[in-house]
């Protein structure tokens, strides 16, 4: 198992939250994720067999507003 912190911005609510976790869990791979959007970090807690590459576009595909920062 490993853990990923991805550091965003332009989430702005719950909302942007639940749509970042669930597109998130659709990736094979993934077994929790956590986002905050007052923090601007999502935690992710995946296995060996998942493509952390996906993580990125997954996010910003979502919204014009969501970009990863680190």
């Amino acid at each position: 198992m490993a853990h990923m912190t991805i550091k965003t911005t332009g989430l702005r609510c719950g909302s942007c939250d639940k749509r970042v976790e669930l597109e998130l869990e659709d990736i094979e791979g993934v077994t929790a994720v956590k986002s905050d959007h007052e923090t601007g970090l999502v935690e992710v807690d995946y296995d060996d067999a998942c493509d952390t590459a996906r993580f990125q576009p997954a996010i910003e595909g979502l919204d014009p507003d969501f970009k990863v920062i680190g």
